[in-house]
């Protein structure tokens, strides 16, 4: 109560309290005044009569501002009711408002228009009735929730009779529940548009890196027997650096199509990227099935490709895992790769299942990997010399500088096994010049008409200095661009072809000549003897190991023999280890190579090899 209304009550009640006090005093007792006691009580009732008409006023004021609150108040709530009544139908949003009994109590137009359903939405009607499904669908469980818990709820459903997929958002309230909700299906293809380049390849469509290890987590996860292949094509790099890359997309796409056909729309298949791809094979009945499917792939991808009416080949190599109680996916996707390695490295075109030792021979190379590293710095490389013998004249023409590593544990390591390394791990090229260099410096010191020759790898083509490199190795060492023979393969011209053909010619004008070696062997040899003008050809060694028995060989050999001698090219007949080898070279080929001339000796060796070829007196050496 306010505190004037209050001091009003008690001014009034005392009024009336004196006034009552002095007429009893004067009716019962008496007083000495007559009149007096009456006339102060009169006044204090007079005083009591006005301070009740004061209060009468007061309230009667009070109530009039009251009623004017109560309507000023009434007609802000009407005013807060059309602004949330505008709000609400304004909103791209629909809306409806649910008691407690699942009854509508509100609704506005998009939800009318997004419902539809004019002659079921009013007021009063239960959802249930406007939505039978949602009854026992997941969408009346977050309903449900949303009231037991008094959290907001929010999900997406998809309406099948209209083929729309609505956000709804549920926000529970003492009285009910309000349901905004939307058409967000645009919204959610262009999320599952970005959610599917995201785990698919946009070449192939097939699945990508992270959707095969994500699908090979949940597979291996479900106890069933599962396989991994890994799928890696042949002579990919090749079409892709002598066709195009366009023809290389379209070998990639055909490939994946034909894996789809061989291993139906249900399996996992995916491109892992470039030219690598996989797949995941599921209650497979061991290895003999596995066989079958990884026979089945290599098959079809042996088969042409017709692209713009030509027939462009590549082939695959296939690793196989099969997992086994302890084996986690990294652990069998790990196996499956060191067996496409080990698929790759002795056999293209082939598969290969895990095996223990490959994991070992792996490990091995690893490690000699790293001790390649530091083995230049700490001098353990030498160049041992083999003589090219002139069949003509009974004398050596040159020496083919051979790289060889004495490791300080191992002892001496067979170039088979460290080479390819040193190629992976880009070494090759720092090792390239100094081979180039030592055998340059060491060729000095034997006679003026022996050259030396030394192998490229194409590694040393990458970056296009090599022609300033060799340029700068003869001005270093003195020797004569005649006297130095570079000696490379097919590989050379199959990557970048226009820039290597290119940085070839460039090393023949300054005067060195270059040899085609292991020729024979590569597909496109005889395009490129077109296509530049090489000094030598040399015989593949596995044609020469075939003489004299295989006629075979013999009409390679006289094949090759003839093409050298119609274009003016030198012939060398390599590996050659018996007597009857040499005496059939020797009708054709101007040299020959071979064990049994001479094994690869070191450069203090050289003079000895000299006199006892041909049979002189020791040549004297420089320096």
């Amino acid at each position: 109560m306010p505190f004037m209304q209050r001091l009003i009550i008690f001014a009034g009640y005392c009024s009336a309290i004196v006034a009552a006090a002095i007429v009893i005093a004067d009716n019962y007792l008496g007083t000495p005044n007559d009149g007096v006691l009456p006339s102060i009580a009169g006044g204090l009732l007079a005083l009591f009569a006005a301070v009740v008409a004061l209060r009468e006023y007061w309230i009667v004021t009070m109530q009039r501002r009251l009623r004017r609150y109560v309507d000023r108040g009434r007609s802000a709530l009407e005013a807060s009711q059309q602004r949330l009544t505008a709000v609400l139908e304004s909103t791209t949003d629909s809306v409806l408002v649910i008691d407690r009994d699942w009854h509508i109590t509100y609704f506005n137009r998009h939800a009318a228009e997004t419902i539809n359903q004019r002659d079921k939405l009013k007021d009063g009607v239960s959802i249930w009735e406007l939505f039978p499904a949602a009854l026992t669908s997941g969408e009346g469980d977050h309903y449900r929730r949303a009231f037991a818990t008094g959290q907001p709820e929010e999900f997406e459903i998809f309406v099948q009779d209209r083929q729309i997929w609505l956000r709804i958002q549920a926000y529970p309230s003492t009285d009910g529940l309000s349901i905004f909700f939307r058409d967000v299906s645009a919204e959610k293809k262009a999320r599952d548009e970005v959610e599917y380049m995201a785990h698919h390849d946009p070449l192939t469509g097939l699945a990508n890196r992270v959707l095969f290890q994500r699908e090979l987590e949940m597979t291996a996860a479900s106890g069933e027997p599962l396989a991994v292949l890994l799928v890696d094509l042949d002579h990919f790099k090749e079409v892709n650096d002598t066709l195009g890359h366009p023809v290389g997309d379209r070998v990639l796409v055909g490939t994946a199509e034909r894996m789809r056909q061989c291993l139906g729309p249900t399996a996992m298949i995916a491109r892992l990227g470039g030219d690598e791809f996989a797949a995941i094979v599921v209650g497979h009945e061991g290895r003999d099935e596995l066989g079958v499917i990884a026979q089945t792939l290599i098959d079809a991808a042996n088969a042409p490709h017709m692209i713009d009416r030509q027939p462009v080949r590549v082939g695959v190599s296939i690793g196989v895992a099969t997992s086994s109680a302890q084996d986690l996916p990294p652990e069998l996707f790990k196996k499956a790769d060191i067996a496409l390695y080990a698929a790759k490295s002795e056999a293209r075109g082939g598969f290969r299942f895990f095996e223990a030792a490959m994991e070992i021979a792996l490990l091995h190379k690893q490690t000699l990997r790293t001790d390649l590293a530091g083995a230049l710095e700490r001098g353990e490389f030498f160049l041992a010399y083999q003589p090219l013998v002139d069949l003509k004249r009974d004398r050596v023409a040159g020496f083919e500088a051979l790289l060889r590593w004495n490791h300080p544990v191992r002892g001496r390591v067979n170039p088979d096994q460290f080479v390819p390394v040193a190629e992976e791990t880009g070494l090759i090229v720092e090792l390239g010049k100094w081979v180039l260099r030592t055998a340059c410096a060491e060729a000095m010191a034997w006679p003026s008409h022996i050259s030396v020759a030394v192998n490229l790898s194409s590694r040393q083509f990458v970056g296009g200095d090599l022609p300033r490199v060799v340029q700068q190795v003869l001005a270093e060492t003195g020797l004569p661009a005649t006297r130095l023979e570079l000696e490379i393969t097919e590989t050379v011209l199959l990557r970048d072809s226009v820039a290597n053909m290119q940085m070839l010619k460039s090393l023949r004008d300054l005067g060195v000549r270059i040899a085609l070696d292991d020729f024979g062997t590569g597909f496109s040899s005889l395009v490129y003897l077109q296509r530049f003008p090489f000094s030598k050809i040399k015989i593949d060694r596995t044609f020469v190991a075939g003489l004299p028995e295989s006629e075979e060989s013999q009409a390679i050999v006289r094949s090759i023999i003839g093409l050298g001698q119609s274009l003016g090219l030198r012939v060398t007949a390599e590996g050659v280890e018996t007597q009857a080898q040499l005496d059939w070279v020797r009708n054709g080929c101007d040299e020959a190579q071979g064990y049994l001339l001479s094994e690869p000796v070191p450069a203090s060796e050289v003079a000895d090899v000299i006199t006892r070829l041909e049979g002189r007196r020791r040549p004297r050496l420089a320096g």
